[in-house]
C-alpha cells in the first residue's frame, strides 16, 4: 500500500510539472526543443545527454558534456540560426524544461558561471552590431494618435477605418499587436464576441456581442466592455475585462465604445471571428498594425526605428503613470506579471518640471531632516 501511494503522489508530481507552464510557452518550448534535436541528431547526440558520442573522447573540453552541449546550443542559435538573445534564452528554457520532464539532472545549468556569462556575451554582441535594439521603445502619445486619425487615415475606406479603430483599443487597453491581430504561433487576438456593448432602450440595459449591432442606433450605446485574451497570465483562456463607459468630456481627443461601434456597425463582423476582420473578406495583419506606428513617426519627424506596435503600449502605460495612477493598477490593466513595465514608462517635460521644482525645494529635505535619519546610526546605547 505504502508503495502504491508513493507512485500516486509521484505521479500527481509529475502532473504539476507539466501543468507549470501555459499552453502558449508550451508552444514556444516545441519550437525550442525542435532546434535542440536538430543540433544533436547532426552532431550525433543523445538528446538526454545520457552518453556523450565515440568522437567526445578525442575533443579537449574544460568543462563537462553537459555544459558544452549548452554553450554549443546557445552559439547554434545565435550564429548558425541568427536569432535574438530573447529568443536563445527562451529556447534554452525549453530543453532545461524537457530534460527535466524526463528525469535528467540539469542542475549543471544553474552552476556554471561560464554560461551564465556566455548569456549575457551574447546580448552585449546582439546589442552592439544592432545599436537601435539599446534604445527603449517611444511612446505613442494621445496627440500623435490624434493627428494620424485627422490627417493620415482620414479616408473612407476599410484599412483607414481599421487603422484609427486599432489604435484607439490599442492605447485604451494597452494592447500588445498578439493581443490585437493574429500572429505568427499566437492564438489570443482579439475577436468579434471580445466586445461587448452595452445598450440602453425603454425595456433597459442589456448586452450584446460586437456582431449583433446592426439594428442599434449609437445613441443608445452606453458603454462596452473589452475581453483582453493574454498568452503571458491567461493560462485557461478566459481573458481580461476590462469595461469601459461612454466618454461625454469634451477634452477627450476620443472615445473607446463609440469607436469601436461604429467600427462593428461597418465591419459587419462574425461570431468568433477576429475582430479586425472587415466584411469577412480583408483582416487587418500585424504587419501593417506596425507599419501604421512607423509611419506615424516617420510623419511627425520622429525615429522610425523606436516606434512600433509596442510604442501604443507605452504610451497608455505612460499616460496612466503621469495621471498618478499607482504602479498596481497600470500593472492590472497592462496584464503585467511584474514590474518590467517601469523599464518602458517614459515621463514628459511636465514631469521633469515637477522633479526639478521638487530638487530645488530647499523645505523638501532639510539638515535636520537627514540628522533626524541618521540618529540611528549615532546614539549609543
Amino acid at each position: 500500500m505504502k508503495r502504491i501511494a508513493v507512485e500516486d503522489l509521484m505521479s500527481c508530481a509529475k502532473l504539476f510539472f507539466t501543468k507549470s507552464i501555459c499552453s502558449n510557452t508550451n508552444k514556444t518550448y516545441e519550437y525550442g526543443w525542435k532546434h535542440w534535436t536538430t543540433m544533436c541528431n547532426y552532431l550525433s547526440m543523445d538528446h538526454l545527454l545520457s552518453d556523450p558520442p565515440s568522437y567526445w573522447k578525442s575533443v579537449k573540453q574544460v568543462y563537462s558534456y553537459g555544459v558544452c552541449s549548452f554553450l554549443m546550443f546557445i552559439c547554434y542559435l545565435s550564429t548558425v540560426k541568427n536569432l535574438c538573445p530573447s529568443t536563445v534564452i527562451n529556447y534554452v528554457a525549453s530543453v532545461i524544461f524537457r530534460l527535466a520532464e524526463s528525469d535528467v539532472d540539469t542542475s549543471f545549468i544553474d552552476n556554471s558561471p561560464y554560461l551564465k556569462k556566455v548569456k549575457i556575451g551574447i546580448w552585449n554582441v546582439y546589442r552592439a552590431s544592432v545599436p537601435e535594439v539599446s534604445k527603449k521603445t517611444l511612446p505613442l502619445s494621445c496627440d500623435m494618435v490624434i493627428y494620424a486619425i485627422n490627417n493620415m487615415f482620414n479616408k473612407n475606406t476599410e484599412f483607414c477605418l481599421c487603422a484609427i479603430t486599432a489604435l484607439i483599443v490599442m492605447r485604451c487597453c494597452l494592447l500588445r499587436a498578439s493581443e490585437t491581430v493574429p500572429c505568427p504561433r499566437s492564438d489570443h487576438y482579439l475577436r468579434s464576441n471580445d466586445v461587448i456593448f452595452e445598450i440602453k432602450d425603454k425595456y433597459g440595459i442589456h448586452f450584446i456581442y460586437s456582431y449583433e449591432v446592426n439594428n442599434i442606433e449609437e445613441d443608445q450605446v452606453t458603454g462596452c466592455t473589452v475581453n483582453v485574451r493574454s498568452a503571458k497570465n491567461d493560462q485557461y483562456g478566459q481573458g481580461h475585462k476590462l469595461p469601459f463607459t461612454i466618454s461625454k468630456d469634451i477634452n477627450d481627443g476620443f472615445c473607446l465604445s463609440l469607436t469601436l461601434f461604429r467600427y462593428a456597425r461597418k465591419a459587419i463582423l462574425k461570431p468568433l471571428k477576429p475582430f479586425f476582420l472587415f466584411k469577412s473578406k480583408w483582416t487587418l495583419s500585424y504587419r501593417q498594425l506596425n507599419k501604421i506606428h512607423k509611419d506615424i513617426a516617420t510623419k511627425l519627424e520622429f525615429d522610425r526605428s523606436l516606434y512600433s506596435c509596442k510604442s501604443s503600449r507605452v504610451g497608455g502605460a505612460c499616460a496612466l503613470s503621469l495621471a498618478g495612477f499607482p504602479d498596481s493598477f497600470i500593472m492590472k490593466m497592462g496584464r503585467w506579471s511584474s514590474l518590467a513595465f517601469l523599464d518602458y514608462v517614459r515621463l514628459c517635460v511636465t514631469a521633469y518640471s515637477k522633479g526639478l521644482k521638487a530638487i530645488s525645494n530647499p523645505k523638501l529635505l532639510t539638515m535636520i531632516g537627514v540628522k533626524k535619519l541618521s540618529l540611528t546610526n549615532t546614539i549609543k546605547y
